[in-house]
């Protein structure tokens, strides 16, 4: 199986691409997301990702230089040669097959979209309170 999940922040804007083909156009959208590694030291790892057609559109339209995100995919080789040297040198993809927001539209400085998820309230912890009388239902105790 080939599954990569990834946190981090974008260090530019996606750029976006369409290419034409028989039934339309493809669409692909590229950024690079900075991760940090939990080590003592201070290392990041820059992953260049890429989405596809809606995924695309969405990456475009709503992602921005800064933005914390988690990204899931897939890991993409490929092969090339160095145009100078020759030399055959490997490329590492990420595929992305979703991806979701981590900050708040305060925290990432963007304000531009309607559809970007609402911040969670300051003293949210994560958790739900049970409303009163509904504990009676509930399987366990």
């Amino acid at each position: 199986m080939n599954k990569i999940i990834l946190i981090g922040r974008l260090t530019r804007d996606p750029e976006y691409n369409t290419y034409p083909t028989e039934n339309g156009e493809f669409r692909v959208a590229k950024f690079s997301l900075a991760v940090s590694r939990n080590t003592e030291r201070d290392v990041t790892d820059f992953f260049n990702v890429r989405g596809f057609n809606k995924l695309a559109d969405t990456a475009f339209r709503y992602l921005h230089k800064g933005m914390r995100i988690m990204v899931e995919g897939e890991l993409q080789t490929s092969t090339y040669s160095d145009k100078k040297t020759g030399e055959k040198k490997t490329a590492y993809d990420i595929i992305a097959q979703r991806f979701e927001f981590l900050d708040s539209r305060k925290d990432s400085g963007n304000d531009q979209s309607g559809n970007y998820p609402p911040p969670a309230p300051e003293d949210f912890d994560g958790f739900m309170s049970i409303p009163d009388g509904y504990d009676e239902e509930l399987p366990f105790r």
